[in-house]
């Protein structure tokens, strides 16, 4: 949920070369030295960092220094150098730890005067950051006095911590004798706090002393690590013993060792607790961390996970990573920091998620590049301390001083973004993507139906910047709420609140900040409809209330629609339609019906269940919410409906037993947050569904609630264990069940070694789930539901590669072991599956050229004969699809059979007017040698089809061609197919599929005029004038003019003489063909010369091999319509070409048809005025008047005003 952005932020100290001690500087400057401690006072806004000698307080926001104290070398020499400090819980004192045994009393005090002021030459208004409309504290350290302790202070080199600070006292481990020591922070020894480790019984390091000690007060433990390497669990209590003064109360400590003892146990260097989810976390000389999950009732420590970056990353042979040297868990317990000595840091989830590493790809090759890591920022080599800021929005980090660099003078601040669900952990939450920042909120786009998420093009981030009068009184947000359509946004900080529109890009705040600084959101917000439901503390009364807003309204506490109030702090809460269900302190679970009357809300209180003696901790209860009531989600339905409950990673189901009662089932544990289905969200059988992420992926329950009268084959297991896993290589936060995919993000990392600089960035990931859902129907046997749920998705245009993953995953798994044969194996339900889908045979071929040659026979004896399913694509059309059979065909069968179908393939394709696949089909079939090669040519050779003669004109000309042949030689290959291209050229040409024809001729590149030539008197014949003339304008999508003049002028703009047409024909992207245009004069030439041979019959295989390498994109020709006018250069330029190829082969109709359409007259003059021309003139004039269209009947009168009415043979015509 915590993601890494943009880059680190320096904090630097400042040079302290001289003795500030002395009015006068040192004769002999010293070094600066490196800083050796770091350490945050939670809650306070303050943190402190020491060097060998100097102590830095700083506040966080600002990130300023605020005060520094240096000692003096005497101070240095006989006290020692410091290397541990130790904070007071209220931030009012800080005790510094020395290497000698002395204990530093600094007091943080208060002072009158500012610390910094901004000085400007004319008055100047500036803005502050978040945090800082506060100003900058104004405290400062003052040393109270030193403490030397007799027996020393137990520390361990490279490691911080030695001690504690609590409310009252302090706790340290002495060195000699070791015990542990408490101190008042006065320097009082506390003796009745003061227990020697020897006496302890489950202390079994006797001699030994602590390397360091942890505590949480809220769960009341204390965390050791011994010198040793072990670590232990501790509490603390209370008991008495007598003494010379009478009977005295002492402290009693009770507690197990829970890590190390054992042979294969690394060393324990550090230990951490999270009290939110009961985690402790011990890290290990190894670099690894082992988490330890500690039960509700405290009676066991089990091990939980483990957190090693080579089973998160694959592995990297090459990483050695040092020992654990910082371990930080993040306010909200949802992230996990890890410091290393060597190696730098990563961040984890609650339960063992990989959220960011500088272990990576980047980092290692620059690391082989320049050993000496100069280009790299410093952290990257190691970490010495780090810490989790207010709000855990950055993480400070304090790096280890390498031997020969400079000294470590700068503290390294990280900055993140995390998932609104780690702020409110709410349904409405986890159905859309939002990221928070210190200032910003980041909104996936991805939330709207109308978003594209194939194309990755559009922008997936939309940022939305907090308003700056808010964010910097009300600094950090603690509570974010989005609504369900992701149109609405509502934050919460420390006090107060504000909610924006993404539909208006406005923000609506409270107007009177007396009203927003009267109250603090504590059990988050979430939105019904327009209305945004707050629970809060009145912090003048001190009330637990539940306020509600409208969004139309302006903020303001007179406008509130309704408050109510409750017994105690809510914890969880979330919404169901019209209902309300609420989680409190008090261990109540309440469900109210919300009803909105005449701009007010009325609350009726409908059910409570109290769950007293099953949560022990309410505080502990991250989340609640309805499953998916059965019935039509009346107030009856939803009183009786389950309730699913996620407590410290234990995720459970309350529901309803058959007399009344109510039990508590545990599903899972390890979980982070969990996602319940809505009606909306059904689809086909699958009425209902619960997702849980467990840090590797998604536990899924189907059908945990069904009706009477709801009948599903997919029905949850007996034992209520999840029905399946998905497994997830980055971290998902929202199911898109209307998509069929998980989104979610990754953390990429740029580093940019000419700034020394590393930049963090967002990588939006996403997983399609339909497959998994559909093999495990298909597993249970149920396939009529699994096609049910699929037609849901038929739509989507990732659909086919969702099912083609599911066969390619399917035959992975089977064919190991050949159980497709078995009774149980689902390889052959899911192909009878994919017979319900239009796109199966396509779906089958491309699984199998993705998977090994050796498994194909074993495949296609269960998907079928790959030659069956050719003659299916090849009957469908789907030439594509057949082509790619006929490349499995190829490998599995004789060449005899394959050439033969690849015969068929290209007569087909030729037939469908696939002019790309027919090329490459040449291509295919000539560029094919040794006796495979002449395998194929024999079948050419023996198809007596490609001999047939289509009617008796071609059968002469093929007969002179034929007669040409005087050897064997110039009976080739090419010979028979330049007779099949031949012959498709006719066929076109019968049909009067002009544009075809000329698409046909560029793609298998051969002369359209000199072909045209010799057919001329046979198939380039029209038989029918006024049917040819219509099929030309519907192919070219030719309006039917009403003017002439209009035609005339899109044709001249077409055919603008600065962009004008050379002889070389090149396809556009549409498929047509046209001349490319250059500066010259305007010229239609020929398209392309050949040799002076027989320019049908006379090419050789190394042409049409020549013929196959040419560029060309065919689509179908278009008959989308165009309104008149709307007339491209292409086709302009097309038909320009035609009729250029027509007048110079001679093919009068066609030319005379063309320059009609174009409007030409000077042309249609010199057709129509010779002999010949006037044959035709009865059947153009014909023409022109049939074609009932204004715009020929123009052209017919303009021709006959411009060679005369006798001319034309004709009466005038009317407009």
């Amino acid at each position: 949920m915590f993601f890494a952005t943009s880059g680190a932020k320096i904090l630097s100290i400042p040079s302290t070369s001289y003795d500030e001690s002395s009015s006068e500087p040192s004769d002999h400057p010293s070094r600066t030295q490196s800083l050796v401690c770091l350490k945050a006072c939670d809650d306070t806004g303050l943190f402190a960092a020491i060097s060998r000698d100097t102590i830095y307080l700083w506040s966080t926001r600002p990130a300023v220094l605020l005060s520094l104290v240096k000692r003096s070398d005497a101070t240095v020499l006989e006290d020692g150098e410091n290397v541990d400090l130790i904070w007071k819980p209220d931030g009012t004192a800080l005790v510094v730890v020395t290497n000698k045994g002395f204990l530093h009393f600094y007091d943080v005090h208060g002072i009158n005067s500012k610390l910094y002021e901004l000085q400007f030459s004319v008055p100047h208004h500036y803005l502050t950051g978040p945090g800082e409309g506060r100003g900058i504290p104004s405290k400062a350290l003052r040393f109270r006095m030193a403490l030397d302790i007799d027996t020393g202070v137990q520390w361990y080199e490279m490691l911080q911590l030695r001690g504690i600070g609590l409310k009252n006292e302090l706790i340290l481990c002495t060195q000699r004798s070791p015990s542990l020591l408490s101190l008042s922070w006065n320097g009082e020894v506390n003796l009745a706090g003061t227990v020697s480790l020897l006496d302890l019984d489950f202390y079994e390091d006797s001699g030994d002393g602590l390397a360091q000690i942890a505590a949480n007060a809220s769960m009341d433990l204390f965390a050791w690590i011994t010198v040793t390497g072990k670590a232990y669990l501790a509490q603390r209590g209370k008991g008495v013993r007598n003494t010379p003064g009478g009977k005295g109360i002492i402290s009693t400590w009770s507690g197990l060792r829970f890590y190390g003892g054992e042979e294969n146990d690394a060393k324990a260097t550090y230990v951490a607790i999270n009290s939110l989810f009961h985690l402790v976390a011990v890290g290990t000389t190894t670099g690894e961390v082992h988490v330890f999950s500690l039960t509700e009732d405290r009676s066991e420590l089990r091990f939980s996970h483990k957190c090693t970056v080579e089973s998160a990353r694959g592995g990297y042979g090459s990483v050695q990573l040092g020992a654990v040297s910082a371990l930080h868990w993040s306010r909200d317990g949802y992230a996990l920091a890890v410091g290393w000595i060597i190696g730098g840091l990563s961040v984890w989830s609650t339960f063992g998620h990989l959220l960011m590493c500088t272990v990576s790809e980047d980092v290692l090759a620059q690391q082989v590049e320049d050993s000496s890591d100069a280009s790299m920022e410093q952290y990257f080599s190691g970490v010495r301390d780090l810490f989790w800021g207010v709000g855990s929005y950055e993480l400070h980090v304090l790096p280890v001083e390498i031997i020969s660099h400079d000294p470590i003078t700068v503290i390294s601040v990280l900055q993140f973004a995390k998932s609104a669900l780690a702020c409110s952990n709410i349904q409405d939450n986890s159905r859309c993507i939002i990221l928070v920042q210190d200032d910003k909120l980041l909104l996936y786009e991805g939330n709207y139906w109308d978003f594209d998420v194939m194309n990755l093009d559009m922008p997936q981030w939309d940022t939305i910047q907090i308003p700056t009068m808010y964010i910097t009184q009300n600094w950090p947000i603690k509570h974010t709420s989005i609504n369900s359509t992701g149109h609405y946004v509502a934050i919460a900080g420390t006090r107060g609140l504000a909610h924006y529109s993404a539909v208006s890009n406005r923000w609506k705040l409270f107007g009177n900040e007396q009203q927003e600084q009267s109250f603090t959101v504590t059990g988050g917000m979430l939105w019904y409809r327009d209305i945004l439901i707050v629970a809060c503390q009145d912090l003048d009364t001190h009330n637990h209330e539940l306020r509600f807003f409208s969004r139309e309204t302006n903020l303001a506490s007179a406008l509130a629609l309704h408050t109510e109030r409750l017994p105690r702090c809510i914890v969880a809460m979330n919404c169901l339609d019209a209902n309300l269900l609420i989680y409190a302190a008090d261990n109540v679970m309440r469900f109210y019906s919300v009803t909105t009357e005449s701009e007010r809300v009325r609350l009726a209180l409908q059910q409570q269940i109290s769950l007293e003696g099953v949560i022990m901790n309410p505080s502990s209860v991250q989340s609640i919410s309805w499953y998916s009531p059965a019935g039509e989600g009346t107030v009856e339905d939803i009183i009786h409906a389950p309730v699913v409950i996620l407590s410290c990673g234990e995720l459970s189901i309350l529901r309803e037993l058959w007399d009344g009662g109510w039990e508590m089932i545990g599903l899972s544990d390890k979980i982070e947050f969990f996602w319940v289905s809505r009606h909306q969200d059904r689809v086909g059988d699958l009425v209902n569904s619960l997702w849980a992420y467990d840090a590797s992926g998604f536990k899924i329950w189907v059908n945990l609630n069904l009706t009477s009268n709801e009948t599903s084959a997919l029905v949850p297991k007996e034992n209520l264990t999840e029905s399946l896993h998905l497994h997830l290589d980055f971290y998902p936060l929202t199911i898109m069940m209307h998509r069929g995919i998980i989104a979610g993000v990754n953390q990429r990392m740029t580093v940019r070694t000419a700034m020394n600089c590393t930049v963090y960035r967002l990588d939006l990931r996403t997983h399609l789930f339909l497959h998994t859902m559909i093999r495990y129907m298909l597993s249970q046997g149920s396939e009529k539901e699994a096609i049910t749920f699929a037609d849901y998705y038929r739509h989507l245009a990732y659909f086919d590669h969702a099912l083609e993953v599911l066969l390619h995953q399917v035959l992975e798994i089977e064919a190991e072991t050949y159980a497709g044969f078995s009774p149980d194996a689902i390889l052959p339900r899911v192909i009878r599956f994919l017979e319900h889908f239009p796109d199966y045979l396509d779906i089958i071929v491309q699984c199998a050229r993705k998977t090994e040659v050796a498994l194909w026979e074993y495949f296609f004896s269960i998907a079928g004969d790959p030659k069956e399913l050719f003659k299916k694509s090849l009957e469908n059309g789907f030439l594509k699809t057949a082509t790619s059979y006929l490349i499995i065909i190829q490998t599995l069968e004789p060449a005899t059979i394959s050439g033969k179908l690849a015969v068929d393939l290209l007569e087909r394709a030729f037939e469908l007017e696939d002019f790309e696949t027919g090329k490459e089909l040449v291509r295919f079939l000539t560029s094919i040698d040794g006796p495979e090669g002449e395998v194929y040519r024999d079948i050419i050779r023996s198809n007596s089809n490609f001999a047939a003669f289509d009617n008796n004109q071609s059968r002469t000309a093929d007969q002179t061609q034929n007669s040409n042949a005087t050897d064997e030689a110039r009976m080739s290959d090419s010979f028979y197919l330049e007779i099949l291209i031949s012959k498709h050229a006719r066929q076109l040409l019968r049909k009067y599929r002009l544009r075809a024809f000329g698409r046909f001729a560029v793609a298998l590149d051969f002369s359209m005029e000199v072909w045209l030539e010799k057919e001329r008197n046979r198939s380039a014949v029209i038989d029918d004038m006024p049917m040819a003339f219509a099929s030309i304008h519907e192919q070219f999508q030719w309006p039917w003019p009403n003017d002439m003049k209009q035609i005339q002028a899109i044709v001249k703009a077409s055919s603008d003489p600065q962009t004008t047409i050379r002889r070389k024909t090149y396809a556009y992207a549409d498929g047509t063909f046209a001349r490319a245009l250059d500066g010259g004069a305007t010229e239609v030439g020929r398209l392309q010369s050949r040799d002076d041979s027989d320019p049908v019959l006379g090419a050789s295989t190394q042409m049409l091999r020549r013929r196959a390498k040419t560029t060309f994109s065919p689509t179908k020709s278009g008959m989308s319509g165009i309104h008149t006018g709307g007339l491209s250069r292409p086709e302009v330029s097309e038909i320009w070409v035609l009729l250029q190829a027509t007048l110079k082969s001679g093919c009068r109709q066609w030319a005379i048809l063309l320059a009609s359409m174009l409007m030409d007259l000077n042309i249609l003059r010199d057709l129509l005025k010779d002999e010949e021309g006037r044959t035709l003139l009865g059947t153009w004039r014909a023409l022109m008047l049939g074609a009932n269209c204004r715009g020929y009947r123009q052209l017919l009168k303009a021709m006959e005003d411009n060679v005369g009415e006798e001319e034309m043979g004709s009466q005038g015509v009317t407009d």
